[in-house]
This record gives structure tokens, C-alpha cells and sequence, in this order.
């Protein structure tokens, strides 16, 4: 690779994973010590259906309303995306566009410009490449023409989401470029959303597993061992051997592995644990949608975990899709739910801050100064106001703490997060006004 290329390579990666050392990206040598092996395996049967053959309806009896994965053909070849989302095309007209790759430890984007990221993937030799996946290139001024080039497949386009601007709403469209071997671990798509990924150019080798598959079984935790690699290409590789050995006369596990190829689209309903692996360099684009078929699910989810967008959601509803409301109101009245209130939520927020600034007056109290700036380990300063801690409970037993790499908030040797720890000295400390102080 050119020098300027390697520069600005070697500082992104420092930016988007500063739990690798730079020299370490290609330790264990995996396009050399795996080859071709992740393509030795035999595929699983998935319904593969050209969109002539399919209608509307037929595709929601038939794959969405029972959830069942399937691989969509017929749809790629009709955009403009098929000619121009080639690498050698897109890259002489985005060249001097900058893309996201990923984010650093305080969560902003970290971008790269395309000229140098296409040189770095027809070079590069990492067990896990830096990924190129943008998600908001349609709010961009060079890359908001990318929407020209695609349309939403028609089994798609219902989409409860589509009622919220962009400001608000969750993120759920991504362009792709994926090296040779990157990929993602097995996981589950958010808010119990369904999913479709069209492939416009190279191969992803896929693998899904039913939505009652056992959470540890679909991780392969116990196979793991000190030391290894939680990466793309070490679990299918590795771990999926032994996942299918162990759990192939289970009733409970249903599993999919199969090769997606250029001009497919695959369907993956809500709630099945899926990963991928790019075994060529790999140009795609992929979406998240909730519809009414799968309102249920992701009604209860959004209220659950993003409350205040239920608020503006179910806003949304009443004023534009009635039907949607009744829904959501129905279903908040089968579960005894109340939404989320501001004003009841200011009162209590209030009530709990007053009762931890009794606690902290009647603590401080006992000591005869505050500790000074000098007694503080700057090394474990965070800002942490965007985390909320326990109160502090009378006889609680410290544990030594680590730091959590992405929000900097302390947490303990179970993973959770707590307010009162022990430093490298052994003496009891805790979270005060954002610092840490003697406890």
C-alpha cells in the first residue's frame, strides 16, 4: 500500500479498536492458517424465490407471518446499484468521499476517504478488517444520491418507523463494503425488527439460528477458551463446527448455514440469531423494518428500552395511522403498562436525587476534609452523566473494579455497574459528581 495509505489506515484502526494493537491486526493469520476452509462446509436448504413467482401477500402467509428466512431473487439486476455500486465504478465517482468505519471509545464516527479504504481492501491481510458501513449517507450531500440507486423491495416497504423524522428515529439502513474475512459475531437485530441485506457484488457466507434457540448454545460460549479470537472468521471456523455437532438432535435448535450470492436478498425475520462472514470483498446495502405483522414485538420492545420514542411513536399513530394506535393502546392495556410520563418522571428523578444528596451530606460528614485532587487516580476520571448508578446501600461490600472501555463507567467483577469500588491499593472509593473519590 502507498505510505499515505498505511498513515491513515493505521489511525483509524487506532481510533475504532483501541483493544488491538496496531501491529497486532493480523496475528493469527487467518488468510493464510484458514484459506479456503471456510467455504468447505455443506450448505443448509433455504428457499430461494424469484420475485415474478411471489406476490405481496403470498410472501407475508408464507415467510414473514410464520418468520421464516428465505433468499429473494430477480430484484438486484433491475437497479442502477448493479452497475454502479461495482468497486472500480464507485470508487471513481466516491473517491474523495469520506465514509464511516466505525466509531471511537466516546461513540462519534470515524470516517476514512474512499480511495484510501478500497486500497487498504484489496491489500490488506487482517483476521478482522475495519468495515466500511454507513448509515446515514442519505443525510450526506455527496452521498445522498446512493438512494437513486436502489429501490425498497415491495415486501419491505411497510415500515412504522417511516411515520418519525430522521432525527429521532433509530438507525436502520447501512451501505456496506466489507473486506475478504470481515464479518459480524451472531447476534440479534435491534427492537425486534425484521431484516433484509441485498448483495450487489461478492459472496457472505451466512448462519441463522430459530428464535428458540438457547441464548449460550447460539454463542458457543463453552468452546471458547482464554486466549481466542471473538471474531468473525475463528467462530465459523471454530466454534459453528461444534455448535451444529453438539446441537443437531436438539428439537429446540433449528440452524441455517448457507452462501449468499450477488443479486440475492435475504429475508431474516425478528428474533433469529444470525452472523456473516464476507468471504470476498462484499458491496451490500441492508435495512430494518417493524410492520404491522410484527407491531406486537416491536411495540413492546420500543416501549420497553426506548421510552420517550414510544411517546412521539404512538403521537405518530393517532394522527396518521389509527389502526396502528389501537394496536399499541390494546396492547399497553393487556399488559397493565403505562407510558412513559415526563412530568412523573421529573418528580421522581427529583424525590431520588434529593434522598442520594442526603446520603452523600451524612457520609461526607464523617470525614474531616475532601480528598484533593492529588488523592484522585486521573487514570480513572470519567464523565459519567450519562449513567445512572444505585444509590449506595449501608453495608455494601466493595469489589475491585475495571473500567468498561466504550462508557467509562465503572463496574464489577460481575459486570455490573456500581458506584462503590476498591483501587489497586485496597482502599475503598466511589463515584461522587462524576470523579472518584475516597470512600
Amino acid at each position: 500500500m502507498d505510505p499515505r495509505t498505511i498513515k491513515k489506515i493505521g489511525k483509524l484502526k487506532q481510533k475504532v479498536r483501541t483493544d488491538i494493537k496496531l501491529g497486532h491486526w493480523n496475528r493469527f493469520n487467518y488468510h493464510e492458517t484458514v484459506g479456503d476452509d471456510l467455504e468447505k462446509f455443506k450448505p443448509d436448504f433455504i428457499r430461494r424465490v424469484h420475485v415474478d413467482d411471489i406476490s405481496q401477500k403470498e410472501f407475508i402467509e408464507s415467510y414473514e407471518k410464520p418468520r421464516r428466512p428465505c433468499m429473494l431473487k430477480g430484484i438486484c439486476e433491475k437497479w442502477p446499484a448493479w452497475k454502479r455500486w461495482l468497486p472500480e465504478n464507485f470508487q471513481s465517482v466516491y473517491k474523495d468521499v469520506k465514509f464511516k468505519c466505525g466509531e471511537d471509545d466516546e461513540g462519534y464516527a470515524v470516517r476514512i476517504k474512499l480511495k484510501y479504504f478500497m486500497e487498504y481492501m484489496r491489500n490488506q491481510k487482517d483476521d478482522s478488517p475495519v468495515y466500511l458501513f454507513e448509515s446515514s449517507f442519505d443525510d450526506r450531500k455527496f452521498t445522498k444520491d446512493l438512494l437513486l440507486d436502489y429501490n425498497v423491495p415491495k415486501f419491505f416497504r411497510e415500515n412504522i418507523f417511516n411515520l418519525l423524522n430522521d432525527k429521532i428515529r433509530p438507525p436502520y439502513r447501512w451501505f456496506l463494503i466489507g473486506p475478504k474475512y470481515s464479518g459480524t459475531t451472531v447476534h440479534l437485530d435491534p427492537l425486534s425488527t425484521n431484516a433484509w441485506n441485498a448483495l450487489l457484488y461478492g459472496r457472505k457466507r451466512w448462519v441463522l439460528f430459530s428464535p428458540n434457540t438457547p441464548r449460550h448454545v447460539v454463542k458457543g460460549i463453552r468452546y471458547f477458551r482464554k486466549g481466542d479470537d471473538d471474531e468473525a472468521v475463528p467462530y465459523f471456523h471454530k466454534i459453528l463446527p461444534k455448535i451444529r455437532r453438539d446441537n443437531e438432535l436438539r428439537e429446540n435448535v433449528e440452524m441455517f448455514e448457507f452462501i449468499q450470492y450477488p443479486g440475492e436478498i435475504i429475508f431474516v425475520p425478528h428474533g433469529w440469531w444470525h452472523a456473516v462472514v464476507n468471504l470476498d470483498d462484499t458491496v451490500a446495502v441492508t435495512q430494518n423494518y417493524g410492520s404491522y405483522v410484527n407491531f406486537e414485538n416491536v411495540w413492546r420492545k420500543v416501549r420497553r428500552g426506548r421510552k420517550r420514542l414510544a411517546v412521539k411513536l404512538l403521537q405518530k399513530f393517532r394522527k396518521h395511522c389509527p389502526r396502528y394506535a389501537d394496536l399499541a393502546e390494546s396492547l399497553n392495556r393487556e399488559d397493565n403498562y403505562e407510558m412513559y410520563d415526563k412530568a412523573k418522571h421529573s418528580k421522581k428523578r427529583k424525590r431520588r436525587k434529593e434522598a442520594e444528596n442526603n446520603t452523600t451530606t451524612s457520609s461526607s460528614s464523617d470525614t474531616s476534609s475532601s480528598p484533593s485532587s492529588s488523592d484522585i487516580d486521573d487514570g480513572l476520571i470519567c464523565n459519567a452523566s450519562h449513567v445512572q448508578f444505585p444509590e449506595r446501600i449501608p453495608g455494601f461490600k466493595p469489589v475491585k473494579l475495571s473500567m468498561n472501555k466504550f462508557t467509562k463507567a465503572p463496574k464489577d467483577e460481575r459486570g455490573k455497574i456500581s458506584n462503590v469500588f476498591v483501587d489497586d491499593s485496597g482502599n475503598p472509593r466511589e463515584l461522587h459528581n462524576n470523579k472518584f473519590r475516597s470512600y
